[in-house]
């Protein structure tokens, strides 16, 4: 019975060290579906700008649903995000197609996270499958 019982520890030792890597695994997911949402809400808001002339009043998304309003100075340009807080003016065409290479490789990234997530809580179930079935049996003897 105490190798049973070493087994079942050994067992829940692995699922608790597997639920906090899921609980990192959705955290993680979750971040990167904000950033594909808010490359999204940018890419919207270019193509917007690029049926725009200069000086006509714009509403300007700002985040959390809410809006500015604001006229264009400049329809040709923007100020782009490299990273590292980091920024470029580029033009419009190049801000869009970055944002599109970001998008994909995000995509990419959330795919690879949630297949992981699923590996993850596959592994969970099993082994609660596993030790409930071991501990029957302990209780059985």
């Amino acid at each position: 019975m105490a190798e049973e019982q070493k087994k079942i520890e050994q067992m829940v030792h692995e699922l608790n060290h597997q639920q906090a890597n899921a609980d990192v695994l959705r955290t993680n997911v979750e971040a990167v579906e904000a950033q594909i949402n808010q490359i999204t809400i940018t890419g919207v808001t270019l193509d917007g700008i690029t049926k725009a002339e200069e000086g006509q009043e714009v509403l300007l998304p700002i985040g959390s649903n809410s809006f500015v309003f604001a006229t264009l100075a400049n329809v040709q340009k923007v100020i782009l995000g490299i990273g590292s807080d980091v920024v470029i003016e580029t033009s419009i065409e190049n801000a869009q197609e970055k944002l599109a290479e970001r998008l994909q490789e995000l995509r990419g990234i959330s795919t690879t996270l949630q297949n992981q997530l699923g590996t993850t809580l596959q592994r969970i179930e099993e082994l609660r499958a596993t030790v409930q079935e071991t501990y029957n049996k302990m209780q059985q003897k």
